[in-house]
């Protein structure tokens, strides 16, 4: 065969070719898999549960990724992927003001087969958890955040004063409220911790959606809403729970059986379950979104429970009778044994009791009661879930306390009180600290403070 000048050229290109594509691949080789982004970025600050994250260039393979990833200080937690981002999703929160250093050791592999050549390492500061709350307490309502020491509030939402309630997401980035709209219903919106990138998730036209609760991943959030009635001056239709995805805006309601009822949703620390309040059965429908399998808890308290840290249990309060009188019994609920048991007012004493709340360490209940003959105050205690060592948070007979609520560490509670007997008294906050035993003022004139990790 006779190759003419053509042939060779070709040959030339082809060789080349060959050889520009095993330098392109000797290359790669040598430059490796590339991590092009973190988060935090190096010398940030992260929420008291937030994700840690890296970026890749390439398709990464799980199995080579995850085990050389570390955290210093090191904290419980599980892998989450998108795309090609890992998270590292913390299960137990980083302590306030420490710095923790995030590192990805060389070694993890592509799926192509290239890998890290060198230690990826950057570092964040846990911040300090702060409050957000609704001020004033019943008009021009809009949201504030404020640390939790006191000092100059910041003004999160201009709604000309349309706030109705919110929820912190549990990283603490985002909020999540219902504002009042020009048909009288309650749409919701979202905004940034700082008060910025304000921005409407569900519009809801003349329904009421209200009581929105966040997942624990900051994926979706949950929220009961009520149809608007057939004319605007016939009532609305009893709640019912949506979900809504947070980055789409896609939403429906939970059941496609509307005969299920439901307010007040939340979610359960794990993310494996949620609970609400059915008033149509007066029971707290407890539903796990793996399996569908519903748990109720019987009660004619209106509210739901309080969750225990890995989401298993739930204290709840339901109204007894003795004789005529009734009394309130606060339960434990074990999900995976399917026991209830007796908490508190095994015993007739008809001691009227507040909505429990459970430290996320398990180790303390927080609750407001009021003794029989005790006048019309609740006062706020704090005790073990057995009853031991019961000690009084408050003790003012002309103040009565609620809407308390842990920090994510089980070290201080912030809560409300309210002049009784008093015309025209306004709700004011106040926050406790478990080491010192002190309660300090906050804020006057506001309400549903809830913790801003």
């Amino acid at each position: 065969m006779k190759f003419d000048r053509f042939d060779y050229t070709v040959w030339a290109v082809l060789t080349a070719l060959g050889l520009a594509i095993a330098g392109a691949i000797w290359m790669g080789d040598q430059v490796g898999a590339r991590v092009v982004g973190v988060f935090r970025e190096d010398g940030g600050q992260l929420g008291g549960l937030g994700r840690v994250g890296l970026t890749f260039a390439q398709p990464m393979r799980a199995t080579s990724v995850e085990p050389l990833f570390t955290l210093d200080p090191p904290l419980p937690g599980k892998f989450v992927w998108e795309g090609q981002r890992l998270w590292f999703v913390p299960s137990q929160a980083y302590q306030p003001g420490q710095t923790y250093t995030a590192r990805l050791q060389a070694g993890a592999a592509s799926q192509g087969g290239q890998t890290v050549k060198e230690d990826v390492v950057w570092r964040f500061t846990a911040r300090l958890p702060e409050i957000v709350y609704i001020a004033p307490a019943s008009q021009n309502r809009e949201i504030w955040r404020i640390t939790a020491s006191g000092g100059q509030p910041v003004q999160l939402t201009h709604t000309d004063a349309n706030v109705y309630d919110f929820a912190a997401a549990p990283d603490g980035e985002r909020i999540i409220y219902s504002v009042l709209n020009n048909e009288k219903g309650l749409d919701l919106w979202q905004v940034t911790r700082d008060g910025e990138d304000s921005k409407l998730l569900v519009a809801c036209g003349r329904d009421q959606c209200y009581v929105p609760t966040w997942s624990p991943d900051g994926g979706r959030v949950a929220y009961s809403r009520e149809s608007a009635g057939v004319s605007p001056e016939a009532p609305n239709g009893p709640p019912r729970v949506w979900t809504v995805d947070v980055a789409t805006g896609q939403t429906a309601p939970l059941y496609s059986d509307s005969q299920v009822l439901g307010y007040g949703p939340s979610w359960s620390p794990d993310g494996g379950r949620l609970a609400f309040f059915d008033g149509g059965i007066g029971s707290i429908r407890v539903l796990n979104l793996q399996t569908s399998e519903e748990t109720l808890l019987p009660t004619q308290m209106g509210a739901l429970g309080s969750w225990s840290a890995d989401g298993q249990e739930m204290l709840y309060s339901d109204l007894s009778f003795g004789g005529e009188q009734p009394f309130v019994t606060v339960y434990r609920a074990d999900f995976n044994t399917q026991e209830i048991t007796p908490v508190l007012g095994r015993d007739l004493n008809f001691a009227d009791y507040g909505p429990p709340a459970w430290s996320p360490d398990g180790q303390w209940m927080a609750i407001s009661q009021r003794p029989p003959q005790g006048g019309a105050a609740k006062q706020l205690w704090l005790m073990h879930l057995d009853g031991s060592e019961a000690r009084p948070i408050t003790d003012e007979p002309l103040y009565t306390y609620g809407g308390y609520h842990w920090d994510g560490w089980g070290t201080a509670l912030v809560f409300q009180r309210f002049e009784i007997g008093q015309p025209y008294a306004q709700p004011e906050l106040r926050v406790w600290t478990l080491t010192t035993n002190e309660v300090e003022p906050l804020v006057k004139d506001a309400t549903q403070a809830a913790w801003l990790p």
